[in-house]
């Protein structure tokens, strides 16, 4: 009866983490970082299991605001560091933490009260797990979005709104605690009301990255093309360049025009491959092509270092990279 208990309990915390990683088109999360975030979910629901036993709050309000502030705030974090910058891998990590959080708990509520029914496992299994895997991914995708905007707008008021991103969650969760009605219909709206959020999620992020490739990609080939052709010199941005070719010493604009080409010759294989990946090819380099990136990303990084933060100020009119473009880039061509 036990061994029941813990199968109802457990396996569809395993079962709701596969299928929002299958959802992921782009294969942008990694299992290997998956498994990081799972294991920091342990470590939260352990910390907060011993604190509880000190402490002994009493308020029902408190349990759910520590749960889920401190579920999401490695990956808070980690966003406003720019170590995640899709919305997919925010949903992802942040369902990885709410899944390792709700296996620790289920198995020591299952520990602690080996009388429970098979109705209370499929509850703890179907509808609290996928409470903590949904609100933890529901605030990281809030605090994605918050950087997103903050990166394109004033910065001023960036803090009350990253803090203002826990906030849902903890209403969603304390809503759930306090809820007066059947168990199995709660369960229902779980399911159904995260599920919704996850597609739409997934919708949204696949409409951004679609956007940064399309928009990107166009321009970089074009300028790519000029500049192996010769033809650099009769665009916007050949025109701009050498409008700005007095402003750096002759070597330094050397590196300038390396960083330009190199760039563009990393960025349009890197998008390229995305594009394949969500297609379904996903074709892994031989040894020698990943030499080569490797090769290349380091010297790219050697040039971005030798022009300087102003250098690279004055080529963003040229070739504006985004959180996106240096996350693809690390990701990819390592």
């Amino acid at each position: 009866m036990l061994y029941m208990l813990y199968m109802l309990s457990l396996l569809p915390i395993v079962a709701y983490l596969l299928i929002i990683k299958a959802m992921d088109g782009f294969a942008l999360a990694k299992w290997q970082k998956i498994s990081v975030f799972v294991l920091y979910g342990l470590a939260v629901c352990s910390g907060l299991f011993f604190m509880s036993d000190i402490l002994e709050w009493k308020e029902e309000w408190v349990s759910p605001l520590l749960e889920e502030v401190l579920k999401a705030f490695l990956l808070v974090v980690l966003i406003t560091r720019k170590k995640v910058v899709f919305l997919a891998e925010a949903l992802i990590y942040g369902a990885a933490v709410g899944a390792g959080f709700a296996f620790l708990e289920n198995v020591l509520y299952i520990y602690y009260n080996a009388d429970m029914g098979v109705g209370d496992s499929v509850l703890r299994g179907f509808a609290t797990a996928l409470l903590h895997i949904g609100c933890t991914s529901l605030c990281a995708s809030l605090a994605l979005l918050v950087a997103r905007f903050k990166s394109a707008h004033s910065q001023a008021f960036a803090f009350p709104m990253f803090v203002m991103c826990f906030v849902p969650s903890f209403l969603v969760h304390w809503f759930y605690n306090t809820l007066d009605i059947n168990g199995y219909l709660l369960m229902i709206y779980v399911i159904a009301g995260f599920l919704l959020l996850f597609m739409g999620i997934y919708r949204l992020d696949e409409m951004m990255i679609r956007k940064w490739m399309d928009n990107c990609i166009n321009n970089d080939i074009a300028l790519y093309s000029a500049i192996k052709e010769g033809k650099i010199a009769s665009t916007p941005a050949g025109f701009y360049l050498e409008n700005i070719k007095e402003r750096f010493d002759p070597e330094l604009f050397f590196d300038v025009c390396m960083y330009v080409s190199l760039y563009l010759e990393l960025s349009i294989q890197v998008k390229s491959h995305m594009m394949m990946r969500e297609a379904g090819v996903d074709i892994e380099p031989d040894p020698e092509t990943r030499r080569n990136n490797k090769n290349n990303l380091i010297e790219l990084k050697t040039l971005s270092k030798r022009i300087g933060p102003m250098g690279l100020a004055l080529l963003s009119p040229v070739i504006h990279v985004k959180d996106e473009d240096r996350w693809a880039m690390e990701e990819f061509l390592n």
